[in-house]
């Protein structure tokens, strides 16, 4: 696996991997950045690894849902991500900052990470709204890299999930 800070261009692709359906990669060019691996689908569990970052997303709740985000070995959330009702929302990372997730456009295909101030770090543009395959992503030239991994990762998660709920092709995929 290649780190983040060593891709040679801003412009990266999630992709299902060939042989593990339950499997995303994160690739810039040929080289896997960072892996999203389907855990369970009734708790909407997922498994991310990257360079020295590894992690679980779990979405709980129903009334009042949101996504927690733990590392490896930890039982305590390093952040956590509340939707609103029209699948934004915003993450709080424990002791940083509030990024925000929105869609970026009427077919709820293109998705964006935002900081405070409204300024895009990460777009996300889903290349079909009925089977989800992969996703081309664009990471803002000045996006600070503290929490890159964390919101390329999440915001994939966040556009299965916002997909599957919508009715998209996204997980018969997690049966095998």
């Amino acid at each position: 696996m290649q780190p983040l800070y060593e891709t040679v261009n801003r412009e990266l692709r999630w992709s299902r991997h060939q042989s593990n359906r339950n499997m995303f990669e994160l690739i810039d060019g040929r080289n896997v950045v960072a892996q999203l691996i389907w855990i369970n689908n009734d708790e909407n569990l997922v498994e991310v690894k990257a360079v020295q970052e590894h992690w679980t997303f779990k979405r709980t709740g129903f009334w009042k849902p949101r996504i927690t985000i733990h590392p490896i070995g930890s039982e305590t959330h390093s952040a956590t991500f509340e939707p609103n009702w029209s699948g934004g929302g915003i993450l709080q990372i424990a002791g940083h900052g509030l990024y925000q997730w929105k869609p970026t456009n009427s077919w709820s295909n293109k998705w964006a990470w935002e900081n405070s101030i409204g300024q895009r770090l990460i777009a996300f543009h889903a290349n079909s709204l009925w089977e989800v395959k992969d996703a081309h992503v664009s990471i803002a030239p000045d996006a600070p890299s503290d929490y890159e991994t964390l919101l390329l990762t999440l915001g994939w998660y966040l556009l299965l999930l916002h997909l599957q709920d919508s009715g998209a092709t996204v997980l018969p995929l997690m049966s095998g």
